[in-house]
Parts: structure tokens; sequence; C-alpha cells
């Protein structure tokens, strides 16, 4: 590859990402890999790459023109392409991925178009449900190749395209549901007439649905009606456990989703807002997976001292963030309660799900540039005296409290009771002070009625939710009172358990036979659901133990030998050979796997109450492992060379031993 990439540098640009969000370069690219000399192979791969870039891109644009162009082109690339067996798994997750955009396109034509978009919402329900229901997993191969780029590019495609869906088909009303069920035909056609204007294409397209996403051994023959569309038959029904087995793979699609948004600061708060949509619509909310993405090293997370004045930038928490995040969230939700307008455009689409006001606030967060605005609205967040008149309503700030109660519940579940406390305290600021709202209005007999107004970081349109004083808003803020009471006395139950008792196991240095590294260095995701158990294995870092026998090198080897190769630490194979001489281990050995073993059990006690370890529990392993690879591999090396010569390290270590 190398060779080929100096011959052809483009390879190398595509690479590097450098412009990857560059519609007109990618464009440039495509077309130069058609008319190139290079083996058909590498052009297969490296052109789908670019067009799936420039079509994801062609979203972000205002206009038709660009999308339906670079539709076009990849379809007709890609339905044209013969499907060899060093393909076969690239092609066919490239084809999903071009319906999937497919669909959101549509949404995209009828927005520009002013058509009402509930059509196209259902067409794109449509084909995300058939696209979920069957979906395939799609890996990358253990083994590197020139290709691997292209292939690790697919795979977390893979992993956003199973996160939009797996978070926007529950949004959907059962109606919507069993209206696609009955009329999937119906929905499926007009996305295809629509996008796609010659009949051949349409056909192959068509094709591909029936025989690869719907197909059924059972049947013989497809029913056809008189304009050629193949109907489709066995449309799946929508099944709540389909999405519970993708919620590791949302889960990485949601890391690494924000992680190429890290230079984007907009479109990062617009993604993180339509997620809580979605969650919230879903009732599915889960606010401890935005922890680790969106909130810097810098922001705290100690306590806050509500009472603190004058509020300061320094003060800002990372629980100040993610009410920030519920608050536009919930601002969406109930200023289109009647009719959800939740749909996957809206990622790209310009009109986006936040106000100016609230991506002023957001950037400021992130960059810590100080601002007297920002903190003036930092007041509002947490419902300072002084910008009462900004409050959210008090139906809104209720159930606020109410996610961050059973937040709070289900953190205490876990024993994450730092975590826990943080979201309690939120929840009963919230709580409180909707509380002494009424206990006011009450004694003063007047009514606050909230005006909208510009400088506003939050707005809430809708009439019943700014004026509060009807009788059905009161007897939904009192239920919600009751509600959050409910809430809270739990919480102060689940304080009073006892803290689980980690398992007392003896020291691995003196009891275990064997050299070996074990869960650290496990391929067996740990996740944070998994800590429901109220017995915490101590054993999540382990370390590796020492043993005086003869065949230690061996044991160290075939050990390394099983562990996948690491993403940045390189170890070169070893040739193993038998050893015949006995010889004893060095001090050190031991004084190294002692060490190691203190460290990794200080990490397995601090990991009982803090949830910020907790949640990078997956970035610590992979952390140790590479340590401990190291480690292992130092050790091993050294202790050959000290079984060649043991005299000589003798001689050299006797003085310190003396």
């Amino acid at each position: 590859m190398s060779t080929m990439a100096r011959s052809f540098p483009l390879l190398n640009e595509i690479d590097d990402e450098i412009n990857s969000n560059n519609i007109d370069w990618n464009k440039n690219a495509f077309q130069t890999l058609l008319t190139s000399n290079l083996p058909m192979t590498t052009v297969y791969y490296y052109a789908i790459d670019v067009g799936l870039r420039r079509l994801e891109s062609s979203l972000y644009e205002a206009y038709w023109d660009v999308t339906a162009d670079a539709l076009n082109d990849l379809t007709q690339f890609l339905f044209n392409i013969p499907p060899t067996d060093e393909i076969k798994s690239y092609l066919y997750e490239a084809k999903c991925q071009l319906l999937m955009y497919a669909s959101i396109a549509i949404i995209k034509l009828n927005t520009i178009r002013r058509r009402s978009t509930n059509e196209a919402r259902m067409s794109c329900a449509a084909m995300c449900l058939l696209l979920l229901e069957q979906n395939q997993s799609y890996e990358t191969p253990s083994i590197r190749n020139q290709y691997s780029s292209c292939i690790r590019s697919m795979r977390f495609r893979y992993f956003k395209r199973t996160l939009i869906m797996g978070y926007w088909l529950p949004t959907l009303s059962q109606s919507q549901l069993n209206d696609i069920h009955s009329t999937y035909e119906r929905h499926i056609e007009t996305m295809i007439d629509h996008l796609f204007s010659t009949v051949s294409l349409r056909d192959k397209i068509n094709e591909f649905i029936d025989n690869f996403l719907l197909k059924n051994d059972n049947d013989e023959d497809d029913l056809q009606d008189t304009n050629g569309f193949v109907f489709i038959r066995r449309f799946p029904k929508y099944n709540e456990k389909t999405i519970e087995k993708y919620n590791d793979l949302m889960h990485l699609g949601f890391v690494h989703t924000l992680n190429q948004l890290n230079k984007d600061h907009i479109q990062k708060l617009n993604f993180c807002i339509w997620i809580l949509c979605c969650m919230m619509e879903a009732d599915r909310i889960l606010l401890g997976v935005f922890i680790n993405c969106i909130i810097r090293e810098h922001v705290s997370v100690e306590p806050i001292d509500f009472e603190q004045k004058p509020i300061t930038m320094n003060s800002l928490n990372e629980r100040d963030i993610i009410i920030f995040l519920l608050l536009c969230a919930q601002q969406n939700i109930s200023n289109h309660k009647q009719d959800s307008i939740l749909h996957p455009y809206l990622l790209y689409s310009s009109s986006s799900l936040c106000t100016q006001q609230q991506k002023l606030w957001w950037q400021t967060a992130l960059e810590r540039t100080s601002k007297s605005e920002f903190i003036d609205h930092l007041g509002t967040i947490r419902l300072d005296d002084q910008r009462f008149s900004q409050y959210p309503p008090k139906i809104i700030l209720l159930q606020t409290a109410k996610i961050l109660f059973k937040t709070a519940q289900i953190a205490y579940e876990q024993h994450s009771n730092y975590s826990a406390s943080s979201y309690e305290q939120y929840a009963i600021q919230y709580l409180q002070t909707v509380k002494t709202i009424i206990k006011n209005q009450k004694s003063n007999q007047s009514s606050n009625i909230q005006q909208i107004q510009h400088e506003k970081l939050f707005f809430f349109y809708p009439q019943s939710l700014i004026y509060e004083d009807n009788e059905s808003n009161y007897k939904s803020i009192k239920q919600l009172i009751e509600q959050c009471e409910k809430l809270a006395r739990h919480c102060d139950e689940l304080k009073l358990l006892p803290e689980p008792e980690l398992p007392k196991t003896p020291s691995p240095i003196k009891e275990e036979k064997g050299f070996f590294i074990s869960n650290i260095l496990s391929s067996t995701p740990i996740d944070k659901e998994e800590k429901q158990s109220s017995t915490i294995d101590s054993t999540i870092f382990a370390t590796p133990c020492s043993n005086k026998s003869d065949d230690l090198p061996n044991q160290i080897y075939e050990q390394i030998s099983l562990l996948p190769p690491p993403s940045t630490l390189s170890i070169q194979p070893i040739t193993e050979t038998n050893e015949t001489s006995a010889a004893a281990l060095p001090p050190i050995v031991d004084a190294i796997v002692s060490h190691m073993n203190s460290v990794n059990q200080w990490i397995n006690h601090f990991c009982v109450n803090n949830e910020g370890i907790q949640n990078d529990i997956h970035t610590i392993r992979d952390r140790l492992e590479k340590l401990n690879r190291a480690t292992s591999q130092m050790i091993f090396s050294n202790v050959k060379l000290f079984q060649t010569n043991p005299d000589g390290n003798n001689e050299h270590s006797s003085p310190s031993q003396s």
C-alpha cells in the first residue's frame, strides 16, 4: 500500500480525513478514483468512502441539488459493483448506509419544497425500522490491510446508523407503527420514486431490499404491480428487545459521533439535544452517557453552593451543563407537544433545536470564556432569586426535577452515592423553588405572569405553560409535586442501605498459580448497568501475579498471544524456545507485580463511589491493558536474559542486597 500511496497520494489524503466534510473535494476525489488506473478493489473501497462522506455532508447544505447529485452518483456506483467476496460485507453495509441517508434526504426534500413532512417521516421510519430489524453486524478484520482506514470509517458509520435508528424509532407512537406495518409498501415506494428518476436504478434498489433485507427462503414468487415495483412482504414489527440488543453499539456510536464533532460545538449541541429529546419522548432517559462525551476536565464536579453570591465562571459544574441540555430538550418537546417534530433530518437541518442565546451559552461553557451574559444565564439555570423573571414555567421545572430524582434513584441503587447526591441536590433546588413560588403567589394573591423576553435563555411558547393559573395546569403541577416528593423519600430510603462489601480475595502473588492478566485485559465489556448488582467485583482491574516456576516465560507468552493487539502499542512477535534450566527469578519481578497489584486494588476501591471512574471504565481498562502488556513484555524479556545468565545478574544485584 505504501508504494501505491506514493504513486497516488490522493489515497493518503483520504486516509487522513483532512477534507472529509468538503463536498467539492469529495466529489472531485470520487470522479478521480473512477477514472484512475488503480486496482478495482482499491477504487471500490475508496470511492465508496468518499461517496458516503459527500452524501452525508450534503445533508447539511440548504439546497437540494447537492444532495440529489451526491445521492444519484453514489447509488449508480454502488448498484453496479459486482459483489466479490473481498468487498461483500463492505458493499452490503454501504448500501444500508445509502438507504438510511436516502430516507433522511426525503425529509429534506419535502422541507425545502414546503410540503408536509409527515409522509416523509413515515417513509424514513419504515426504512429505518427495516434496516434495524434486519441489521447485520459489521466487524473489522483483526489483521490490518491497505483498506483498513476505509473499513474503520465504515464501522464508525455503522455505529452512528445504529445510534440514530435506535434512539429515534422508540419515539414513534403505536398508531404510527401500526400504519407503517400495514402500508409499508406505499411508504417505501414513495421514497424511492421521489429520489430516483431512473427505472432501472429503482428496480435494483427494490431487488436489494427484497432479496437481502426481506428475503424469505420459503417464498418463490414475488408479486409485482403494473409499474414493476416489487411489493415488500414480511415486514418486521417493531420490537423493543431489538433496541435493547443494540444498546452497546448505540453507546459506541454516541461516543464516536461526539468525538467527531469536537471541533464544531454547535453541531455537538444540536446532536445532544436531539438525543435527549428522543430519550424523553421514549421515556428512556440515561443522563450518564453525556458526562464523558461533553464535559471538559476543567469543569467542577464538586457539590454546588446555591447560596453563593455572586455566581462566578469558576463555579460552573458538570451538572449545570446537564441541566442546560435538559431544559433545551424540554423546550423543544413542550413547544410541539401535540405533534412531535422529531426526525433524523433535524441532526442536519439549519433550523436547529436551539436558539442563538443557547448556542452562545454552550460555546462559552466549553471554551471557558468569561461573559456577563453567561453568568446571568447560569443564574437562570440554578434558579437564582435575581433571575426570577427568567425562570422556565413551573411545569417544566417540576418535570426536570422528576427526571433528576429518577436519575439519582438509579445512581443510589448502583451505590454511586456521590453522583446521586449531585443529581438529587439539583432536583431539590428545583422542587423547593416551585413550592416557594406557589406559596408566595398564594400569600400575595397575585399571579406572576411570565412574559416572553428576548434575553431569555429558554423559550416556552404555548399559552398553557405561560399562564399557569388555569385549573388543568394547577392539577398537573400538584401531581408533579407529589411525584417528586415520593421520589425524594425513596432516595432518602436508598441512602440508608449499607454499602456493599468488597469480597476478600487472597493475594494473587501468594496464592494464585501462573502468570496471567485477568479481567482488565478481557474483551468483555463492563457497562455501567452491570454494576446494579449488590456485589461489586473487586477484580475489575487485576494485575499479573508472579510464580517462581521454570516455565514462567512460556506462561507469559501464552497469555500475551491470546490478547488482541493494542491500538497504539505495537509488540513484536516473540518466538518461544523451551527452557531447561530452573533459575530463580530476580527480586524485581515480585516488586513490579506487587506494585501493579496495589495500584489496581486502589482503583477498585476508588470505583465504588465515584461515577466518573465508572463511566470511564472502558478507557481505564484500555490504558491499564497497555500498561500491563508493556510490563509483561518487559518482565518476559528480562527473565529470559536473567535465565540465560543468572550468575551475572546475581552479581549485579548482590551489592543492593547486602
